[in-house]
């Protein structure tokens, strides 16, 4: 099996097994590798383990990555060579192959380079499959079921269901930036349903989803708060403030996920990417619309359709779900196809 050797020849020397299939390196909690060091972006790069060879392609990582110190944006990488992300180094070993000709090598190479990022057009049909797709739907099963379960105790508690909201909300955009950070990278599978090590696996994505909520809606609470509720202004304010939120949140979230920071809120960073390319970007405002009123609407009516204990809420727990994935495909897809115009890592 191949692998890879983080420090090799120290005392801190640990491996990382090298499985077929792609597999992403970075320093947040969402990579299927978490390597923890500053030097590291949050999504860094992508290995995909191939019988003919391996590539490593860097994801706009903001310190690069290299192949026997050369900077590298996709690349063939061999026994023997060795990987640096940021100040990061690792020895790429494996089990002997079957011998294979310097010709088959160089066109592997040479296909790894031809590569070109597809359209955003070209990909963003695909996006409402995506959940069908190899095992999610076993995994929008999964979490529909877990859902339904985690509102139900919600509702029938009240300190032990406050502790159950902050766990399923940030349990659930912890997945979702899974999902917008494996799509970014090009990945066309459902990433798997996030393991829980500790609390930091849900408060962190609960504290950058709330703090991005607070930050894109943040001018129609203070409308609603602090607005005379009889002035002839107050409505048309609050609900421009609304729509600015909806336009700003989809942007900040896709930003805070990718640099696995609130200060990525930044309106200099967010404002301008909205407009580099709005008729595309505009797309994913719609979808969070939808996302809304479904959420809020759905379960009211499929009560009045269904009279069934539980079935009404699996249902909009499973519709939920869906449109949540597909808006947080087409924002990792956004990312992919447009990453150039954004150069929000370009900075090497």
């Amino acid at each position: 099996m191949h692998r890879l050797i983080v420090n090799p020849g120290t005392e801190t020397a640990w491996e990382i097994p090298l499985p077929p299939g792609v597999i992403l390196l970075g320093r947040g909690e969402a990579n299927d590798v978490p390597v923890e060091h500053s030097s590291i972006s949050n999504s860094h790069c992508q290995i995909t383990v191939m019988n003919s060879g391996v590539i490593v392609k860097d994801l706009g990582s903001i310190n690069g990555t290299f192949i026997d110190e050369k900077m590298i944006d996709e690349a063939l990488l061999l026994p023997g060579q060795t990987l640096r992300l940021g100040d990061v180094l690792m020895q790429f070993g494996a089990d002997p192959p079957a011998p294979a000709k310097p010709a088959a090598l160089a066109a592997l190479a040479a296909s790894a380079a031809a590569t070109e990022t597809p359209s955003f057009a070209g990909v963003m049909g695909g996006a409402f499959a995506y959940p069908f797709k190899h095992d999610g739907v076993i995994l929008l099963i999964a979490g529909t079921i877990f859902y339904v379960v985690i509102n139900f105790l919600t509702a029938h508690a009240q300190i032990f269901g406050f502790v159950l909201m902050i766990f399923g909300t940030g349990y659930l955009f912890n997945y979702l930036q899974r999902i917008l950070i494996s799509s970014a990278s090009g990945e066309n599978r459902m990433p798997d349903w996030p393991d829980f090590t500790d609390w930091s696996d849900v408060t962190g994505p609960f504290i950058q989803v709330l703090g991005t909520a607070v930050f894109s809606f943040g001018p129609a609470i203070l409308v609603k708060v602090l607005a005379p509720a009889d002035a002839a202004w107050t409505h048309g304010a609050l609900m421009g403030a609304v729509i600015f939120g909806c336009i700003y949140f989809p942007m900040s979230f896709t930003a805070v996920a990718m640099f696995d920071s609130l200060g990525a809120l930044n309106p200099l960073l967010i404002i301008p990417s909205m407009f580099k390319f709005f008729a595309a970007y505009l797309l994913t405002v719609v979808l969070l619309f939808a996302v809304l009123v479904l959420i809020w609407a759905g379960n009211s009516v499929l009560q009045a359709v269904l009279p069934v204990p539980i079935l009404p809420a699996a249902i909009a727990e499973f519709l939920g779900l869906y449109v949540l994935t597909v808006e947080m495909r087409i924002l990792g897809l956004l990312y992919w196809t447009k990453k150039d115009e954004l150069g929000w890592f370009s900075g090497k």
